[in-house]
This record gives structure tokens, sequence and C-alpha cells, in this order.
């Protein structure tokens, strides 16, 4: 990598810990057009594989075959089929006015209705279909460690945060970031106990990876029409917006959001 001065690093503060007296400050270099191949090839070198959502679709109609009587297998993959197709308009549907909000919304609402029944026979198939099986852990480790693969290239330094800073091969290992946002959350619960606005655990570091995910415009590559995912609580890790296994681009319980914008990656 070519040697970097002060003036090129970006000097990077979550915004929930803005009004942290001494606040974590992330020290990042600044994209470059090899970056994109280069997280690629740190993706593969971690052994995360992301399955796209044909070669899903794939797998579960040949695991149905092979395990459901005709007659269920025609039942059951007219579920799914309508399940993904839902899915798939709701990640096309535009958002830009009232009335479009509100027709994603009816549709939302509709494939909520189905989300169920795909969701279990899913399931199901996947207890008695090793392949599938594969899938959906490949798929798990990639959505749980990408966004912290990216982190690693990016991240040059750091200040006011109780964790030594290595880097090989430029790149901080996975278990130095896994440490880091265990640090980041030790430092929120801290600041919620003072009182401090804004904080929320967990926050910090999905705003850190949404950060270093927007300035490598990753969107065309690793994370295409995927969108955030909302779980219980108010701060989702960075993740998928659908199951690992279920072949579609938007779910019941995701949400639309600008491009981009997110820690998150194309679920299949």
């Amino acid at each position: 990598m070519t040697a970097l001065t002060k003036d090129d690093i970006e000097h990077h503060i979550p915004a929930s810990l803005a009004n942290l007296a001494t606040p974590p400050v992330f020290l990042l270099r600044p994209a470059t057009m090899r970056d994109e191949r280069a997280f690629r090839r740190a993706l593969q070198l971690e052994g995360l594989t992301r399955h796209e959502p044909s070669e899903v679709r794939v797998e579960i109609k040949r695991g149905l075959q092979a395990k459901w009587s005709p007659d269920e297998f025609e039942q059951g993959w007219a579920i799914l089929n309508d399940f993904w197709d839902g899915g798939d308009r709701l990640a096309e549907m535009p958002l830009e006015t009232d009335e479009q909000k509100a027709e994603f919304e009816a549709a939302k609402a509709e494939l909520d209705e189905i989300a169920p029944a795909a969701e279990l026979l899913m399931t199901k198939l996947a207890d008695v279909w090793p392949p599938l099986r594969r899938i959906v852990a490949d798929n798990s480790d990639f959505d749980s460690d990408f966004h912290s693969v990216a982190i690693g290239m990016f991240v040059v330094g750091w200040k006011n945060v109780d964790l030594p800073y290595s880097r090989q091969a430029d790149q901080v290992s996975l278990d130095t970031i896994y440490a880091l946002r265990k640090k980041l959350v030790s430092i929120e619960n801290d600041a919620i106990a003072d009182k401090v606005e804004g904080v929320v655990p967990g926050l910090a570091y999905i705003q850190l990876a949404n950060h270093v995910l927007a300035s490598m415009d990753l969107n065309r590559g690793a994370e295409k029409n995927s969108e955030s995912q909302s779980q219980s609580g108010p701060t989702p890790p960075p993740s998928t917006a659908n199951s690992p296994m279920d072949g579609s681009s938007e779910t019941s319980t995701s949400k639309k959001t600008p491009r981009g914008k997110s820690a998150k990656t194309t679920a299949s």
C-alpha cells in the first residue's frame, strides 16, 4: 500500500459517541480503486462465502423434490415462489412519494402473511437436507463477519480505546476487530451510566461499519439489493435483511433504506 501522510488520514468519531468527553477516534485510510478487489480477496482469505439467491432457490427446489411427495412439492414450491416474488417486488419498489410508501406498506403486509409458512417450510427442509444447511452456515458466517473485514481494511489506528492496535498485511485481524467491538460496547455502557446523551449499546460499531462501507461504495458488489434488518431492541447489528436461506431480496421483517447507508450484505 502507498505510504500515507497525515493529510490522507480521516479522523472519524461515530456520531453516537460525539458527546463523550474523550470519544474514540478511528483513523481511516482513503478508499482506492483497488479496494473492491482487495475486499473480495480478504473475504476469501477469511473463508467467507456468500451464496446468491438463485443458488439457494435451486438447492431448496432440489431438496424439496428429493424429500417431499409430488403433491407436497407442488404446494410448498408455490408458497416459496409467492414469498420470493413478493420479496423481489419489495426490493424494487421506489419510496419517493407518500403513495409509493403506502403501496410498499400494503405489499409488505401481504408478504408478512406468507412469510411464516415459507420460513417454516425452509426450516423443516434444512433439517433434513444437508446441502441447504451448508449454504445457511456459509451465508450466516458471511453476514456476521463481512463488515468486520471491511473495517479491518480501512482502520489504520485508533485513539481513546484501551486496546492495542496491530495490523499485518494491510489488514487488522478479525480477532482484534471483535475485541474492538466489545470495547466499544463497554465504552457505551459506561457512557450510559454517566447519562451521556445519544449513546446506545452497539450503535457505535454499526456507525463505524456503515461509514467504512459507504466509503468503499460496495453496494454494487457485496451488498446489491439487501436491506437493514430490524431486530428486537434499538440497535440491530450489521446484518442481512433476510434469512441466510430464504433466497429473496427482501423479507417481511426488513425496511427499505438508502443504498450505501447500512452495514449489510445480500442474504440468500
